[in-house]
């Protein structure tokens, strides 16, 4: 009964809103994580703002 509710009063399934993403990596990171990250960040908004901050070059 109370998970009916609560089912009914809770939304997850929302319009995913604009996202800010700042990735700070150094030489140990993999740049497969980074790109995952920042790709997944900048489906939600077709502006997205990202950013990556490396210790390398």
């Amino acid at each position: 009964m109370i998970l009916q509710n609560s089912e009914a009063m809770v939304s997850i399934d929302m319009p995913a809103g604009p996202s800010e993403v700042l990735v700070i990596a150094d030489e140990h990171v993999s740049l497969v994580y980074i790109a995952a990250d920042l790709l997944s960040q900048a489906e939600h908004h077709p502006i997205p703002t990202l950013f990556l901050k490396s210790s390398g070059q």
